[in-house]
């Protein structure tokens, strides 16, 4: 029920945009085809107040922040309907999803980076701070940067066995590739993914 924060540092702001394209076709009334193409980005910043214990009964005010960016591009393609085969009535989906991300991290710099402790009962979130932020722009320097690529194939098929029951089977493969990568403080950090 205490806020150790302040009014004059403390901040968030996120904003987010995204968009999509759908095909759909139908070659018959038991056979289809949809293929859906997305692509989405979020911003987030923040600098908030991280409080620590300090001597006196004072709190001290500490601070964490980010300055954040993912960005999401996704594929599907899926192949559906229903055939009679072996004598059995066949649910099928055949399809492949592809995506790929990347998420950059920059700094959020405040100066001072501590403000004047509070006292841990009653803080006053009006205290004064006359300190400043220095932003990371889009082109460096970078904290850290990570991209994930994951593509997959499938194949899912409902078997009606008789009007009470039903077996599913399903077998997908799955590739995943993480890149990570972390860029000491003070350095430009630009990074060329592979």
């Amino acid at each position: 029920d205490t806020f150790y924060g302040l009014q004059d540092r403390d901040f968030g702001d996120r904003s987010n945009a995204s968009g999509y394209l759908r095909l759909d076709h139908a070659f018959s009334d038991s056979l289809t085809w949809s293929t859906t193409l997305r692509h989405g980005k979020d911003k987030t910043k923040y600098y908030v107040t991280q409080p620590t214990t300090g001597a006196d009964g004072q709190v001290t005010r500490g601070n964490k922040s980010t300055n954040r960016d993912n960005e999401t591009t996704a594929f599907n393609s899926q192949l559906s309907g229903d055939i009679d085969l072996f004598g059995r009535q066949h649910s099928f989906a055949l399809g492949v999803d592809i995506s790929n991300s990347k998420a950059t991290a920059r700094k959020i710099i405040g100066t001072p980076s501590t403000a004047t402790s509070a006292p841990y009962e009653n803080p006053n979130s009006n205290d004064a701070w006359d300190g400043s932020f220095t932003y990371a722009d889009d082109y460096g320097p970078i904290s850290s940067i990570g991209t994930t690529q994951s593509r997959t194939l499938y194949l899912f098929d409902t078997v009606q066995l008789d009007p009470k029951w039903e077996a599913n089977f399903g077998i997908s493969y799955n590739h995943y590739k993480v890149t990570a990568h972390s860029f000491a403080q003070g350095s430009r950090g630009v990074y060329t993914p592979e």
